[in-house]
């Protein structure tokens, strides 16, 4: 479902991506995705592979997949659709390797969150990427 893939130089901002399919960047990359209400731009990370999050909508747990190939500062987060974080999933110096974050659906307090649509947003330095995720239960 990916329409164009682009090389693009410079800072940029990012919003949500819908892809089917893994991203991957040997440079920094910027996907449109024409799947949702207008398109989409999403900043890529520097030699980094991300799966998308599965399964996805769902009910219990997710499974969230990124590949380092170099060493990096990774920060992921689960937020709300209003932005407010929900849930912190790591924060850490990894090393180059696949990695995998499972999400059980509660918040940073151990509560289950409510059936509905979230994000997941993975940084590296100033490269960030977001996806959907919906739960269902």
């Amino acid at each position: 479902y990916i329409a164009k893939q682009s090389t693009l130089s410079g800072p940029v901002g990012f919003n949500i991506i819908n892809a089917e399919s893994p991203i991957t960047t040997s440079d920094t990359t910027f996907v449109t995705d024409t799947t949702s209400e207008g398109p989409s731009v999403v900043h890529a990370i520097h030699d980094t592979e991300f799966m998308p999050g599965y399964p996805n909508p769902f009910t219990v747990e997710v499974t969230i997949r990124y590949q380092l190939t170099g060493s990096a500062t990774v920060n992921a987060a689960i937020y709300d659709i209003t932005g407010k974080i929900v849930r912190t999933l790591v924060s850490a110096k990894q090393l180059p390797g696949l990695y995998s974050i499972i999400w059980n659906g509660k918040d940073n307090t151990g509560n289950k969150v409510p059936p509905g649509t979230y994000l997941y947003c993975i940084r590296t330095g100033d490269h960030v990427i977001t996806r959907e995720l919906v739960l269902a239960r």
